[in-house]
C-alpha cells in the first residue's frame, strides 16, 4: 500500500539526443580558418553567427566556432595593441623631431 502523503521522486530532464551524423557548421569552419589567417574581425562575426546556428539547428562544430571566437578576439586585441604602439611612437617621434628643429 502506498502512502498518499509521499511525493514521487522528481524526474530528471533527459539530455538532448546525440546525433552522431550531425554535420559540421560551415561558418564555424570559416571562423577558425579566418581567425588563424589574420582576419580577426570577420572570424569573430562568423563565430557568433555559427554558435547561434549550431544551437538552433542542432549541428556540430561548436568547438570550432568557440576556438575561432577566442583566437579572433585575441587577434583583435593584438591589432589594437599594435596600432596603439605605432600611434604613440609616431606622436613621441613627432615631438622629438619638432624639439630638435627648434635648436
Amino acid at each position: 500500500m502506498t502512502d498518499p502523503y509521499v511525493q514521487p521522486a522528481p524526474q530528471a530532464y533527459a539530455p538532448p539526443p546525440y546525433n552522431p551524423n550531425a554535420k559540421t557548421n560551415g561558418l564555424a569552419i570559416a571562423s577558425i580558418i579566418l581567425a588563424f589567417t589574420g582576419f580577426s574581425i570577420v572570424a569573430v562575426v562568423l563565430g557568433h553567427i555559427a554558435v547561434s546556428q549550431i544551437k538552433a539547428r542542432n549541428e556540430g562544430g561548436s568547438p570550432l566556432a568557440v576556438i575561432g571566437l577566442v583566437v579572433g578576439y585575441i587577434g583583435c586585441v593584438l591589432w589594437l595593441v599594435f596600432w596603439a604602439v605605432i600611434i604613440i611612437s609616431a606622436i613621441f617621434t613627432g615631438v622629438a623631431i619638432t624639439e630638435y628643429q627648434n635648436y
